[in-house]
């Protein structure tokens, strides 16, 4: 953005205009980068689950693979699949925690609800415009409206991803990861 709404950019038409225009995509923008991040963990982690799925845990009786969510592959990955020598995640790590925020802005964002969207307001109150952000008073992982994301918070997301990813390849026998590297992750 080149203009500060804040400011008496406010009211210029042209610099408001371009505000308009590219608010929220700039959000948007931020937003898709952090959803491809998490679509392409979930694919990994399914990608894996259904190369390494125990043999006799295949089939349309269980439908193993569609019933879980990703929380539930990634911990149950071990016992699961075939090539694991240890647990990937333990519910204390803090790999894992930060897998299960990202998790809850994940479903945040697809799974929006309408509270969701009345985390700020706008009064007016003699004649004046008075905007009140209830976000600002809670701690959260990535914020809500979409115009409040940076490129920070992309770089944070990738970062908690890249983690992730490294916790499961070091829960595999040096076979396995071999295997996923070659022919998965390249």
């Amino acid at each position: 953005l080149k203009y500060d709404t804040r400011t008496s950019d406010y009211f210029d038409e042209e610099k408001m205009k371009h505000c308009d225009q590219f608010m929220l995509a700039k959000g948007m923008y931020f937003l898709s980068a952090i959803t491809f991040y998490f679509m392409a963990l979930e694919g990994f982690i399914n990608i894996i689950f259904h190369s390494f799925l125990k043999e006799n845990l295949r089939g349309r009786d269980l439908n193993i693979e569609q019933r879980f969510d990703i929380e539930q592959k990634l911990k149950l990955m071990p016992a699961l699949c075939n090539g694991f020598n240890q647990e990937p995640a333990n519910s204390t790590d803090s790999i894992y925690l930060k897998f299960l925020k990202l998790k809850k802005s994940r479903n945040s964002i697809f799974h929006s609800k309408v509270e969701d969207a009345l985390k700020s307001f706008v009064f007016v109150e003699s004649g004046f415009f008075y905007t009140c952000n209830l976000d600002k008073y809670k701690q959260q992982f990535l914020p809500v409206q979409k115009l409040n994301l940076s490129a920070d918070d992309v770089i944070e997301v990738k970062v908690i991803v890249d983690s992730v990813i490294e916790m499961i390849l070091n829960s595999m026998t040096d076979d396995t990861r071999r295997l996923t590297e070659k022919h998965i992750l390249e």
